[in-house]
């Protein structure tokens, strides 16, 4: 059986080594956490700095007032440095519609096919280009995905689709820009 006295000892020494921790942590070094950064945040342009935007398929332009309806177009990625490149944008978005329609067409004369990812067997074609040697194409997965689902095309389909646009235009729907 433990006695009082050794009781009373194991406790003042368990107090006294506390006490010594407490007064190490205090003369420690205070650790000052790194602020978190949001690389998210977006960061609205100065006040009167000139932008241009896409109202109703035009090219429009004014001086940022850092209200509401500047900051509406700055967050959909409405919002542009230059007055080409909304033009570029809207030739971009009209071209996309035409090649996703096309694809959608021909996927469906091609006994209504659709891309099937669950399918390791079914051959999958989309359109790609290497920045690397400059080279346009199309490659094929089975179920690796890498695209929005309207984007790919059957075996079938992808002889055709080659026909309907340049080289030039594939280039610009995959890249988003002027080669």
């Amino acid at each position: 059986m433990i006695t009082k006295e050794e009781l009373s000892v194991w406790i003042l020494s368990g107090i006294d080594n506390a006490l010594f921790a407490i007064n190490e942590r205090m003369n420690e070094p205070e650790v000052v956490p790194e602020p978190i950064v949001d690389y998210r945040a977006r960061v609205y342009p100065e006040d009167r700095t000139k932008y241009w935007y896409i109202d109703r398929r035009q090219v429009e332009s004014c001086n940022w007032r850092n209200d509401i309806v500047d900051k509406g177009r700055f967050q959909d990625g409405n919002y542009f440095t230059s007055c080409n490149e909304p033009r570029v944008e809207l030739e971009w978005r009209a071209l996309n519609t035409q090649i996703l329609n096309t694809i959608a067409t021909l996927n469906k004369e091609d006994n209504d096919w659709v891309a099937d990812f669950s399918d390791d067997e079914q051959e999958k074609w989309y359109l790609c280009y290497n920045d690397g040697n400059s080279d346009f194409g199309y490659t094929n997965c089975h179920s690796l995905r890498s695209h929005n689902k309207n984007m790919y095309f059957s075996t079938n389909v992808k002889e055709k689709l080659l026909t309907l646009y340049t080289e030039e235009e594939f280039k610009f729907w995959i890249l988003k820009e002027k080669i």
